[in-house]
């Protein structure tokens, strides 16, 4: 979560870094909900639009992450023999 909302205040204050070009691809390989920064690109910039737009970013972001560890939990619980 901490990725995103980072992720999220860069955006916020219009970094170049992650609007366009690698910094963009790099933030989406990292937080790929950060897509939905392209989307709002074309939207009017409401405070409510934004505001869901930046929830929407950061628990997308927190869920796929902790389905990543559910699911390596479960590998190892499943595929890994507990040393005796």
């Amino acid at each position: 979560m901490v990725i995103a909302i980072i992720l999220v205040l860069l955006w916020r204050s219009h970094n170049p870094w992650v609007l366009s070009g690698a910094g963009l691809r790099a933030a989406i390989a990292l937080c790929p909900a950060f897509l939905l920064v392209q989307v709002m690109g074309s939207i009017d910039e409401t405070v409510l639009s934004l505001i869901i737009t930046a929830g929407a970013i950061i628990v997308a972001n927190a869920a796929m992450y902790g389905g990543a560890a559910a699911f390596a939990y479960w590998l190892m619980t499943t595929f890994v023999r507990p040393r005796s």
